[in-house]
């Protein structure tokens, strides 16, 4: 669907619920899914000494990732200004004070 389409047919709000719902079911396994890890699982088990040490979960790759803290965001963010200053060449310089 075209941006211009989907801003004419979709409020905001709409437009957020829709993304939520799509982060949520990005990490919701489907039937398919399943089935691939079956079959992963089954490979492993064929290449492993004690094949029943083989186990379904150690075939997930749903894990939501982890939410990050405030400090952590802040010095991303800080690292990535940084970064992103050193390419361009900005430099930051100190404030003056007034005499």
């Amino acid at each position: 669907m075209p941006l211009r389409k989907c801003m004419q047919e979709h409020t905001h709000r709409e437009f957020k619920l829709w993304n939520t719902y799509l982060d949520d079911e990005w990490y919701r396994p489907s039937r398919s899914d399943y089935f691939l890890m079956r079959i992963a699982q089954r490979v492993q088990q064929v290449l492993m000494k004690e094949p029943n040490k083989a186990k379904l979960e150690h075939q997930e790759v749903f894990a939501k990732p982890e939410k990050q803290t405030a400090d952590e965001e802040k010095e991303k963010v800080d690292r990535s200004k940084s970064i992103w200053g050193g390419i361009v060449g900005l430099v930051k310089r100190k404030k003056r004070g007034h005499n």
